[in-house]
């Protein structure tokens, strides 16, 4: 069944969502192929960001990849694109990232989780399944801290409201107490600057649970 934009599988593994939206932007990256004839670094990443991978990322906390096939598939679209660039097409992918200033596909999830659990924290979004708030038995952390629940099974535990509870605890103070969204993304980016996943989205990373 597809659902305001996501197709949804009775196993809710989202792999067949996955490989429609992998497909169509691959479609469009042969568009953009032919229709223009030549394209450097800045006009590479303002076409990018706003045609194709607006299409990888649309619902992502929805359909969150949980297996490494799947993230490596949507990964192979931008890592594709990136070799457009006539200057940079030779090099290897994270220094094709590093000169054009993107980050991993893998990244930018981490990071748009982290802004959707900003603004349940702040309360400018609700979500009945995350409980903010430091507790009796935890003494480290941020004030806002998320309470992990416990699940068996795997695709669960991979789940957004599961799964970014370790990145979003592990935060500072200061970064989950920001005014705004825009303050926020400011303060996570510095504070992630250095982030294994930004140039290399098979960086392993104790804040993720590994994919099955």
């Amino acid at each position: 069944e597809k659902d305001l934009g996501v197709w949804i599988d009775p196993r809710l593994s989202f792999k067949s969502h996955i490989s429609k939206i992998v497909n169509k932007a691959n479609s469009l990256l042969g568009i953009l192929r032919r229709t223009f004839t030549f394209i450097n670094d800045q006009s590479f990443r303002q076409i990018f960001s706003s045609l194709i991978r607006t299409e990888l990322e649309y619902a992502v906390p929805a359909w969150y990849p949980t297996t490494k096939e799947d993230s490596m598939s949507i990964e192979s679209v931008q890592r594709r694109a990136t070799k457009m660039v006539p200057s940079l097409k030779n090099l290897p992918y994270e220094e094709r990232l590093r000169k054009l200033n993107l980050p991993t596909l893998a990244f930018r999830r981490l990071r748009g989780s982290m802004i959707q659990c900003y603004k349940f924290a702040s309360g400018k979004q609700a979500c009945p399944f995350l409980h903010f708030g430091a507790t009796s038995s935890v003494s480290r952390g941020h004030s806002c801290r998320l309470t992990k629940h416990r699940c068996q099974k795997r695709p669960y535990q991979l789940f957004f409201t599961n799964a970014a509870v370790d990145p979003w605890n592990s935060l500072p103070e200061h970064v989950v107490t920001a005014p705004s969204v825009i303050t926020f993304e400011a303060r996570l980016d510095k504070h992630w600057r250095n982030h294994p996943l930004r140039l290399n989205p098979e960086a392993p990373t104790s804040l993720l649970p590994p994919y099955l």
